[in-house]
């Protein structure tokens, strides 16, 4: 438990700066000068009422003017018709500008139709022709059996050659398209 002495001197960041009081008396007087300012202006305004002879009477002219005999619906009329007929203006300017499709007459072969017909057909066989030897492989295997030694060096020789091995008869065919120079 703290003693009364001890508590004598709590508060004492609470201290109150000078320079704070100072802005707001500035603050103070700054409001309270405009206010008097504002209504400074008004009661002047409001003794000038006061102060001006009662049998004095401003009157004030109002000169207006008709600027046409049209009833307002007519004139609205007019606005939508001004309008309407400016947007078909540039409807029409958009017409112009855009490019006309022209129709043109299709012409149809009548003559050597089968004529036609055919040489369509062979083109068509040929270049089927042409795609499945384009797909078809470029190599194919010599002979069915087992491989028993491919092309390179083979016991301190050159082998120039495979080997596959199979029973006598069995049929050896070219690996690719060419010409056989040598056997």
């Amino acid at each position: 438990m703290q003693s009364i002495s001890q508590r004598s001197g709590v508060g004492r960041h609470r201290k109150v700066n000078t320079a704070q009081t100072a802005k707001g008396r500035i603050a103070l007087v700054t409001v309270a000068a405009g206010a008097v300012s504002t209504a400074g202006v008004g009661g002047a305004t409001a003794a000038q009422v006061q102060t001006a002879p009662e049998d004095t009477t401003k009157t004030q002219t109002v000169d207006f003017k008709q600027v046409s005999q049209a009833s307002p619906l007519d004139q609205v009329s007019g606005n939508i018709q001004n309008a309407v007929e400016g947007a078909q203006n540039q409807v029409d300017s958009a017409v112009a500008a855009t490019p006309q499709i022209l129709t043109v007459a299709e012409t149809k072969p009548v003559q050597n139709l089968s004529e036609q017909l055919n040489t369509a057909i062979q083109a068509s066989e040929a270049r089927a022709a042409a795609d499945e030897a384009a797909r078809a492989p470029s190599v194919s295997r010599p002979a069915e059996g087992t491989f028993t030694s491919g092309f390179g060096p083979r016991w301190g020789s050159f082998h120039a050659g495979i080997d596959i091995a199979n029973s006598n008869g069995t049929p050896i065919l070219s690996v690719m398209d060419g010409t056989v120079i040598d056997s």
